[in-house]
């Protein structure tokens, strides 16, 4: 078992606890897909790539909405 993703949520649980909750919503969301999905870059399905595209979509637009602001 990997401890990993448990640490990164442990890190964005802290994060919202300093209010840095774009921050943390970006921790919480990789902490997630990883503990759910272990195996998505080894998987070639199209399914696999618009689940891989979309977290890519999603931790992007978090990380310029909060450099932006």
């Amino acid at each position: 078992m990997n401890i990993t993703p448990y640490l990164i949520a442990i890190v964005g649980i802290a994060l919202i606890v300093e209010q840095e909750y774009v921050i943390a919503a970006i921790m919480l969301l990789i902490a997630i897909s990883e503990i759910t999905l272990p195996n998505l870059n080894t998987i070639t399905t199209t399914s696999a790539t618009f689940i891989r595209f979309g977290l890519i979509g999603a931790l992007v637009s978090l990380l310029v909405y909060r450099f932006l602001t």
